[in-house]
């Protein structure tokens, strides 16, 4: 197979030179990991001898003032320190001059079997409470009881230790070792050879140890001290580096029931660094190689990249629109192929897009006969709808008027009927009259009929006019609509009462609960709708009940007040609940009630109040009004 110049295969065929390079790139490779090996090996043994020598420098502190503690034990001032305080004051200097000669010590006390201090130096560390301490000085007594006389070590945890410790190059920790020497005394008349009388106390916090250790650890370095996996500190120097090495050492205290462990780490260098300070042979070949595959990799770059760029060039012309653009003559077959297939492509871009121009087109005509059908439509249901409204405005005022005639008819009717009889009853006693056949007895037996008849109609017609004045109070409209401002609760709280007032041998209970919102509202109307819920209460729900009660809560935010009005009448059921608020239902139609007071409270609470009203039933029993109104009456609606 014959290879052309101007095919891509022969750019890559020459790529394949460039794998010339690959041994050079390894070696290279070897040598970098070699030197990084290297190393780390030295940073490594480095880090485990300063690791150790921090080890063994802090197993001498350890040991030297373990042999301190035990001189000072010997002393019999001391040992008679606990039990006799006239040896306080030689033991105070002995004690002074230890913890001078060990720098690592931040306190040291003489104590007794229960801990108590009895000499401490310095002078203000004689104010710490070693009560925290107390179950570290039982386990000495019992090692002591148990035969053994040696020190004990532990780690203790004090935050009012660590205030009286100044915090050393920004360590912070409450945490220390606490060295604990059993004081014995001798027993010439006993079984036993000594006895324990007290224990030296020593404290040496982790500041003192960092304080021993940082002047052997390098910059960048930082040394963590471990008790049983539980980290106790870490100090480190310089910004901590984000590549680390860390060697891990125990440190030999038999006096610890629990080991320590201390951390030491380094920073690691960058491989970059190692070339520059130990092989710069190595980089001047590497750099030789990057420079030799740069200069081909620019020059295969340059040769494949021109070709591509007539070809962005000729997409970036389609896309502006300017499909006539003609496809030049690339250097490669395959790029030829590509300019074919965009020509091919614009050209069908062209057709397609010719055919949606009379799509859309087809589409534009076709949505403004949609539209103008729509508006047609719209304009019927706007129609319709008007028609709908009038037919239920009509409608509510047929069964308006309908309830107020049904109303009306019977006491109509009575007053008619009287009238008749009190007119025949008239004529009869003119007709007698003329006849001069009227009998006293008949006369009074009429008049007296007159009486009854005139009563019978003027009850008739004081009802009738009852139900107009309250047919006509539906419409408020004699309502005063000038607004007060009221502090709700006290306000709402007055008014029942005296609404109240006129039935209390009914002895109702009263409660009101809840905020004392500032308001703005119609007054009158808002006592008209609390008269009508008292008189529904006490004529539906209290006619047949022994403990009446009324509760009103008042729930307020910055815009709206809720009224929830309950009592514990005989409620309403679930099938009528729905139409208590309609004109002319009552449930007491036998006693005299028309059935307009709560249609009343509706059209007061959304025409004068603005506001909305709903019922539910009440638990256990009784019934329930939810009123909900707007602070500031005319500028916001209930939702």
């Amino acid at each position: 197979m014959m290879i052309k110049a101007n095919q891509l295969r022969t750019t890559l065929a020459l790529s394949i030179l460039l794998g010339a390079l690959l041994p050079s790139i390894l070696i290279g490779s070897f040598l970098l990991k070699q030197i990084s090996e290297q190393d780390q090996q030295a940073v490594t043994q480095t880090l485990y001898l300063k690791a150790n020598n921090i080890a063994q420098n802090i197993q001498y502190q350890v040991r030297q003032l373990l042999l301190d503690l035990q001189s000072l034990a010997q002393v019999n001032d001391v040992v008679l320190t606990p039990t006799s305080a006239i040896f306080g004051f030689h033991s105070n200097q002995l004690i002074s001059e230890v913890l001078q000669q060990n720098s690592w010590a931040s306190a040291i006390y003489i104590v007794d079997l229960e801990g108590q201090i009895i000499e401490g130096a310095p002078l203000q560390a004689e104010i710490l409470d070693l009560r925290v301490h107390y179950a570290a000085i039982q386990r000495l007594n019992q090692q002591v009881k148990a035969g053994s006389k040696e020190a004990l070590i532990e780690v203790y945890q004090d935050s009012e230790f660590a205030q009286l410790v100044t915090g050393i190059d920004d360590i912070d920790s409450d945490s220390g070792l606490l060295f604990m020497q059993p004081l014995l005394q001798k027993n010439l008349n006993a079984i036993q050879d000594s006895q324990q009388v007290g224990a030296l106390v020593v404290f040496v916090p982790m500041q003192s140890i960092w304080r021993e250790a940082a002047s052997r650890i390098s910059q960048q370095g930082s040394l963590e001290l471990f008790h049983s996996q539980r980290l106790l500190f870490k100090g480190s120097k310089g910004e901590p580096p984000k590549r680390r090495f860390y060697i891990d050492v125990d440190l030999d205290l038999s006096q610890m029931a629990e080991p320590l462990s201390l951390s030491l780490s380094a920073q690691s260098r960058s491989l970059w660094g190692l070339l520059v300070e130990r092989q710069s042979n190595v980089v001047i070949v590497l750099l030789v190689v990057f420079v030799l595959v740069a200069v081909i990799a620019l020059a295969m770059t340059r040769r494949i990249i021109e070709p591509l760029e007539h070809l962005s060039r000729l997409v970036s012309n389609y896309s502006e629109g300017r499909y006539d653009t003609k496809v030049p003559s690339l250097a490669y077959d395959e790029f030829n192929q590509v300019g074919g297939l965009l020509k091919s492509m614009a050209a069908k871009v062209i057709s397609d897009q010719e055919q949606l121009e009379q799509r859309v087109a087809e589409r534009t005509q076709e949505l403004e006969q949609a539209n103008h059908t729509l508006q047609h439509t719209l304009a019927k249901l706007n129609d319709t709808q008007l028609e709908l409204v009038e037919k239920e405005k009509m409608a509510a005022l047929g069964g308006l008027v309908a309830g107020m005639a049904h109303e009306l008819n019977t006491p109509l009717g009575v007053g008619i009927t009287a009238a008749s009889q009190l007119i025949s009853n008239y004529q009869s006693i003119g007709q007698q009259l003329k006849d001069g056949s009227l009998a006293r007895s008949e006369l009074e037996a009429m008049l007296d009929q007159g009486i009854e008849g005139g009563q019978l109609l003027e009850s008739s017609l004081q009802r009738s006019a009852a139900l107009v004045n309250t047919f006509k109070a539906l419409a408020g409209s004699d309502i005063d609509s000038s607004l007060q401002r009221l502090n709700l609760k006290t306000w709402l709280e007055q008014q029942l009462q005296m609404f109240l007032q006129p039935f209390t041998d009914l002895h109702v209970q009263l409660s009101v609960s809840g905020s004392n919102p500032s308001m703005l509202v119609n007054q009158r109307a808002l006592e008209l709708v609390l008269s009508c819920l008292i008189d529904n209460s006490i004529q539906h729900g209290f006619a047949s009940h022994a403990y009446p009660h009324v509760k009103v809560d008042i729930d307020a935010n910055q815009e709206m007040v809720e009224i929830n009005y309950q009592d514990n009448g005989s409620g309403v059921s679930n099938e009528d609940i729905n139409l208590i608020f309609n004109p002319f239902y009552t449930t007491g139609r036998s006693s005299g009630n028309v059935g307009l007071g709560l249609n009343q409270v509706y059209n007061l609470v959304h025409q004068h109040l603005l506001g909305s009203v709903e019922t539910f039933n009440a638990e256990p029993q009784g019934l329930g009004f939810t009123i909900r109104l707007p602070r500031e009456n005319g500028q916001h609606h209930a939702a």
